[in-house]
């Protein structure tokens, strides 16, 4: 088996040894600052706009804010395919499979950014009508929505540069890139809304510019790593390698299509209640936004720590990692969400303009209910989304599509019945029902795969592991 000589600055994370839960969270703490650091354009975009624009301007970017979920939702998906083989190769030892990966990402990213930054732009209004967006704030939702659009290629490049780096164990980039980002986001942020008031498009344009400064700074470390060098002549497809990402993308993001639905439903339905309801929605999702890059972080590093032992055919391994992970998870989100909720009101503030003291009173409110409903449920959160990680990288994606069917049914059941019987609040449990039906199924699916996994090993079934 060929391998290819590593990059003077490679430094690869192997995860086959050691202690399970101890690797796996060591691993995560860069990529918890940047994730941080990532939630930070969103906040920071938030509180300018909020505090120096007003009510209005905050709640036409929230009214958006399941369409760019779903846009990132492409990012991610299309980077957990590739970083799932990508890092199996590394536990095998396979650099030379794992530079093929490498080519076949470049021309996925390319095609589908293009393709996906043209339909969207070209369906804008309507994507505005169908979310119900209030007429009053009609423009300025559409002109932040077109300007990420146009980022589409920006995003795509950052998010499979830096799944394949943490695929080869390399978790420092995507702190550095979202440190060095979230400064120029920042800067450009008062530049543009403060002193030049720019507006909600002028916040825009600072997060299009920031993520640029993300995917260079990825790509530079791609640069340093030999096994990212590749010649013009090697841009050809590698359809084994297309299938295998295909086959584990499309279950991945139907998932996260079908929640998206859900949520949009919801977004559609709470729009129609007036901007002061959405403006304290999205106070709230910024909250959720911070404490979910935490969760999202844990699930990145446990996600390359079972595609790696896969590949190294340590399924007893698997499951002792995914078990101490859970258990340690479940304890952090417990701190969060005491600290969270005793500083929740001072938090809320930071979004919220008074100078309407009404509107704000009413956006207040909502917020406060929002984010303690939605903390309540956080615990269930954390388990079911490492749970579907592990399934997902264990090569069964299918059950966290059958568990995105069952979020949609569980969202529009919430708001359907649900607001004729306890009114507004049923908007603010959507997402906690979503995670409750969901979690049994890819948390039992996992550990009944494992089990047999185990069971093979023992009787030395090496074939059967679907690497």
């Amino acid at each position: 088996m060929k391998q290819l000589r590593k990059g003077k600055s490679g430094s690869t994370v192997i995860m086959t040894s050691g202690i399970p839960a101890a690797q796996i969270l060591r691993f995560s703490v860069p990529l918890v600052f940047g994730n941080l650091f990532q939630q930070m354009y969103s906040i920071i975009d938030a509180a300018v706009i909020g505090n120096y624009v007003g009510v209005e301007a905050f709640a036409a970017v929230g009214c958006t804010g399941w369409v760019c979920w779903l846009i990132n939702c492409f990012f991610r998906d299309s980077a957990n395919a590739f970083s799932i083989p990508a890092a199996i190769c590394i536990g095998k030892k396979d650099r030379e499979g794992f530079h093929r990966i490498v080519v076949n990402a470049v021309l996925y990213g390319v095609v589908l950014s293009f393709v996906g930054t043209i339909l969207l732009a070209l369906t804008l209004h309507t994507i505005l009508r169908l979310l119900n967006v209030p007429e009053n704030i009609y423009q300025c939702a559409g002109q932040y929505l077109l300007v990420y659009i146009l980022g589409i290629p920006l995003g795509m490049t950052f998010s499979l540069a830096t799944a394949l780096l943490r695929a080869d164990g390399n978790s420092e980039i995507t702190f550095r890139a979202m440190t060095a980002s979230t400064i120029t986001n920042v800067a450009l942020d008062l530049l543009l809304v403060v002193v030049f008031r720019a507006g909600v498009l002028g916040a825009a344009i600072a997060t299009w510019l920031a993520s640029g400064v993300a995917a260079v700074l990825a790509l530079e470390e791609c640069a340093k790593r030999e096994e990212f060098h590749f010649a013009l002549g090697e841009l050809r497809p590698d359809f084994g390698i297309l299938q295998e990402i295909t086959r584990l993308f499309l279950p991945m993001f139907f998932n996260s299509v079908i929640i998206a639905f859900g949520g949009l439903y919801v977004q559609k339905n709470m729009n129609a209640l007036g901007s002061s309801f959405t403006a304290g929605i999205s106070a709230q999702s910024k909250i959720f936004g911070v404490l979910e890059a935490v969760v999202m972080a844990v699930q990145t590093s446990l996600g390359v720590f079972v595609s790696q032992n896969l590949g190294a055919r340590k399924p007893l391994r698997i499951r002792q990692g995914l078990l101490q992970c859970t258990v340690a998870s479940l304890l952090l989100t417990a701190v969060l969400v005491g600290v969270t909720l005793h500083f929740r009101e001072l938090i809320l503030k930071l979004f919220l303009s008074t100078k309407d003291a009404v509107s704000y009173a009413q956006a207040m409110q909502v917020a406060k209910d929002a984010t303690r409903m939605i903390l309540y449920g956080m615990g269930i959160m954390t388990a079911m989304y490492l749970h579907r990680v592990a399934i997902q990288a264990l090569h069964h994606p299918e059950f966290s599509a059958i568990a995105g069917v069952c979020q949609l049914i569980a969202r529009v059941v919430t708001i359907a019945i649900g607001s004729s019987v306890i009114g507004k609040t049923a908007y603010f449990i959507t997402d906690c029902t979503a995670w409750l039906v969901s979690l049994p199924i890819v948390a039992i699916p996992c550990y009944i795969l494992l089990h047999k996994m185990i069971k093979e090993e023992s009787a030395g079934q090496v074939g059967k592991h679907p690497v």
